[in-house]
């Protein structure tokens, strides 16, 4: 991974290379329960920044009534048949 610290100089990396590709969970700054991975709240939960953006986005045109690009893209295919 680009950015991804060797094991020689890892003592100097906390895990601020991760910001690049992972949102925290919304309850970490509170540090709420739910926002961590096991009982000893030493895992954070994160979230795949594209993952989550494309599902935000989906979730966005689905209230919105729209359709997704695979959608669109199945259709103007079909259309061609």
């Amino acid at each position: 991974m680009p950015g991804c610290p060797s094991s020689l100089d890892s003592r100097h990396w906390t895990r601020h290379w991760t910001r690049a590709y992972f949102y925290d969970h919304p309850g970490l700054q509170g540090k709420a329960p739910e926002a961590y991975a096991d009982r000893r709240f030493d895992k954070p939960k994160v979230y795949c920044m594209k993952c989550f953006d494309k599902k935000v986005g989906e979730l966005i045109a689905d209230a919105n009534g729209s359709r997704s690009m695979d959608d669109i893209t199945r259709v103007g295919q079909s259309s061609l048949l």
